[in-house]
């Protein structure tokens, strides 16, 4: 009681008021459905109706009664101050956490005697809070007390929480807003890898190289559906449409799943969904809801844990006065196939590499991530003056086989200068970048392990087939394969490469040279070689390159030249056309002598 006297209205318990008193009674039945500071309009109910009980049973007067109700919630309930605890924010969690087990009351909690042991990494939580709270790390913060930044940092393996960066200033308030575990925002992009292509994997055996054509196309219920550029790259990997974010191919993922099945998947590895069906819509981040950092660092871990999905947890066991030990670890579920884990953790790791997630890169160390942008309704932008590239969110979530992070940045009311423009976008990536640094100092991580029942194979990027025997270097990608359902029909997307036309040659007998010269309908990825024959000897290679003329001088006179003229693939040298042949004659010069005169002596 003291300490939730003083945590919500700041003042001694002598100075407190009946309708203060009401609400110390009203929280008890339900903590946190009935926080003041995150749920008003709920306790002001409760806080009613024990007033109402108060009066009904002879406490109070009418009129003391109604006085007190008169009284706004946001009136009454003052900040306490905080302890001088630096860990304040990760505690408030735990609390939460213990209200909210089964069987535990809050009387257990305040008077219990109890000893909660949590999973908190201090060295983790100060740099969190660094990163957050100065610019020791992170220079170029918004100049804006509405801008926000929410961190929470998961044991892949476990789903212990190591440490939670709840808000970007610091309030000197026990138990105020968190904006990793509190806030709910539309996830962008970063529910990509969950629900349009792990399902896919899991549920059609889709591979990383699976062909998806990015061209116009429309939601089932009938709306456009627009890439960020406005542009269409036509058929393309799985794994390139996720490294470029792609809205297309994620939602025609998604609807070769179906909504019931995707929803199902995301929902086994704690993707909220606030009891609503999902539709169509979810599959790039529009969610009625949203989700939380801690949602996404969960759901992430068990890309990285080899499908095991642990639900995120601060507290690893409470012991009572009597000794008696509750053990509260996550317990293990096998979410997905272990295929479907390490594909969609691999193409995570080329969107770090050389999609959206470069700067959240770390040289050196097995990452994958993806970001996650958010967009106002056209009459927001309007109404607030945002400029066309302004923002209200955006994220970053990545994970290693030790860490998944997730960080979301941007704002929670609307405002004319509440927008992050192009380079605020990128400082989710920055903190997430600076956290899984220092984490991963001196620690080893291994890469993610490759199992069983995923198959390499080298396919034509653009028909997602094997490769033909003329099909260019440049053509083929490898990709990722569930055992078993790796392509095996061969392209024939490249047959023979076209012999050059029009080839001519011809002695010009002034200049003394052979002058070559030949055509070709395309030579973007072409170049070209000349063999040449002397009176019947052996062809000898004289030229390489992209010219379409070469020229000999000085050649042998009344000698037969033959010339090949061979096309072949830049990339791959070894596919070549074949041979075009023109022959020509270098005439014997005539010998030009003066006449002799008679000398008479």
């Amino acid at each position: 009681l003291l300490f939730r006297h003083h945590m919500h209205f700041d003042k001694d318990i002598s100075e407190l008021t009946t309708e203060d008193a009401a609400i110390l009674a009203a929280i008890p039945r339900r903590p946190s459905y009935y926080d003041p500071f995150k749920h008003p309009e709920n306790v002001e109910k409760r806080r009613n109706l024990v007033i109402s009980l108060m009066e009904q049973h002879g406490k109070i007067t009418k009129e003391e009664a109604e006085r007190a109700k008169s009284v706004a919630i946001e009136d009454q309930i003052k900040h306490g101050k905080k302890d001088d605890n630096p860990y304040q924010a990760f505690i408030d969690v735990v609390l939460s956490e213990v209200e909210n087990m089964e069987g535990m009351t809050t009387e257990d909690l305040y008077t219990g005697g109890l000893k909660i042991y949590t999973t908190l990494d201090r060295k983790a939580q100060d740099h969190v809070e660094a990163v957050l709270q100065t610019e020791q790390f992170i220079k170029g913060y918004p100049n804006n007390e509405d801008f926000q930044a929410g961190v929470t940092v998961v044991d892949t393996k476990t789903g212990a929480i190591k440490a939670i960066g709840s808000g970007r200033h610091k309030t000197e308030v026990q138990r105020g807003f968190n904006y990793a575990t509190d806030i709910r925002k539309q996830p962008g992009s970063t529910i990509k890898p969950i629900v349009d292509y792990a399902p896919a994997i899991e549920y059609k055996q889709w591979g990383t190289g699976q062909i998806i054509v990015d061209e116009p196309h429309s939601y089932t219920n009938g709306p456009a559906i627009r890439n960020y550029s406005r542009n269409y790259d036509g058929p393309v990997t799985m794994r390139k449409a996720l490294t470029k974010s792609l809205n297309i191919p994620a939602i025609k993922a998604l609807q070769a799943v179906g909504t019931e099945q995707a929803q199902k998947f995301a929902e086994g590895i704690g993707i909220p969904f606030e009891d609503e069906p999902m539709t169509e819509a979810y599959g790039l981040g529009g969610f009625k809801t949203g989700i939380s950092t801690v949602d996404l660092a969960g759901a992430y871990a068990a890309f990285g844990n080899e499908g095991i999905y642990h639900e995120p947890y601060t507290v690893r066991k409470i012991e009572f006065p009597n000794g008696h030990v509750i053990d509260t670890v996550s317990e293990p579920v096998v979410a997905m196939k272990d295929y479907t884990a390490y594909m969609v953790a691999d193409m995570m790791k080329s969107v770090v590499r050389e999609g959206t997630g470069t700067r959240a890169n770390i040289s050196g160390l097995p990452l994958a991530g993806k970001t996650g942008t958010t967009n106002f309704a056209d009459e927001t932008k309007k109404k607030y003056k945002i400029p066309s590239d302004g923002v209200p969110d955006s994220w970053f979530g990545g994970f290693t086989t030790n860490y998944s992070i997730a960080v979301w940045t941007g704002y929670d009311r609307f405002g004319e200068k509440n927008y992050l423009n192009s380079n605020d976008r990128r400082l989710a990536m920055q903190i997430f970048k600076s956290v899984m640094t220092e984490l991963s100092k001196g620690k080893d991580t291994s890469d993610f392990k490759q199992p069983n029942s995923v198959v390499k194979v080298g396919i034509e990027k653009t028909t997602g087939k094997l490769p033909g025997p003329f099909t260019p270097e440049s053509e083929i990608v490898y990709e990722l394969f569930v055992r078993g359902h790796e392509p095996t029909e061969v392209s024939n997307a490249y047959t023979e490469i076209p012999a050059p036309n029009n080839v001519s040659a011809s002695y010009n007998e002034e200049a003394d040279q052979i002058q070559l010269s030949w055509a070709y309908p395309d030579v973007d990825s072409i170049s070209f070689k000349v063999l040449q024959s002397v009176d019947g000897s052996h062809f000898e290679p004289v030229y390489s390159g992209k010219e379409l003329t070469f020229t000999i001088t000085q050649p042998k006179e009344g000698s037969t030249y033959d010339f090949q003229v061979i096309a072949f693939l830049d990339d791959s040298p070894t596919i070549e056309s074949d041979p075009a042949t023109v022959q020509v004659q270098v005439q014997l010069k005539e010998l030009i002598t003066d006449p002799i005169e008679d000398i008479i002596d």
